[in-house]
Order: C-alpha cells, then structure tokens, then sequence
C-alpha cells in the first residue's frame, strides 16, 4: 500500500500543488487503532471458522455477521482515525517517502522470507 500511495502521491503533486502534513502522535495513534482493529478482526474470523467448521450453519446468518464485522472494521478504521486532534512533531511527507518506506519494508520482508522460510 505504501508503494502504490506513493506513486499515486507523486503523480498528484505533479498534476496539482498538494503537500501532506503529518503529525507524529496522531500517525502513531492512528497506527495502534488501525492494527488493534485488524487484529479483532483476524482474531474474531479465525473463532468464526473454528466454530463452524465442523457444524452445518446458516448462508444467510453467516453473510450477515460477515458483513457486519467488515463493515464494522472499515468505518472505525476510516471514521476513528479522523476524531483524533492533531499532535505531535510536524513534518512534510512526499510521495517519495511513501514509495522508499514501500520499498524498504518489501525488501526487508523478501529478506526475513528467504531467510526464515515464512511462506513455502
């Protein structure tokens, strides 16, 4: 994501003057809700599969709370990011950033991969 925001950053300063402003507690903040909600979400799919796996249940019911965990999940990570006031160290992020952050963490991450053998 950091890689495709990046491009998508810098061809938008190209096309029009935009600057992104970023507050350091509150990115941090945003972080810890983001990925405290994301892992509700995977703690609460794998007790949904570990339930019903062994167990005939309902397509419609199932769907629904499905769907209402997602819908859930994606409003509290775009809607409870927005409540916090601003804070913290202010400082001007480009595309570029995004894009070497990007980068930097796929290689890093193909690195531990090769190295660790995480995936087969």
């Amino acid at each position: 994501m950091a890689i495709v925001s990046g491009i998508g950053n810098i061809v938008v300063h190209y096309v029009k003057d935009s600057s992104q402003t970023v507050y350091i507690g509150t990115a941090i903040v945003t972080f810890v809700i983001v990925a405290a909600i994301i892992s509700l979400d995977v703690f609460l799919l794998l007790k949904w599969i570990q339930k019903s796996v062994y167990k005939i249940s309902n397509k419609i019911k199932d769907f629904f709370l499905l769907f209402v965990l997602i819908f859930i999940s994606l409003a509290g990570m775009v809607f409870l990011p927005k409540l916090i006031p601003p804070f913290g160290y202010v400082i001007e992020v480009g595309g570029f950033l995004y894009l070497a952050a990007g980068a930097v963490t796929l290689i890093v991450l193909r690195w531990l991969n090769s190295k660790y053998q995480i995936t087969k």
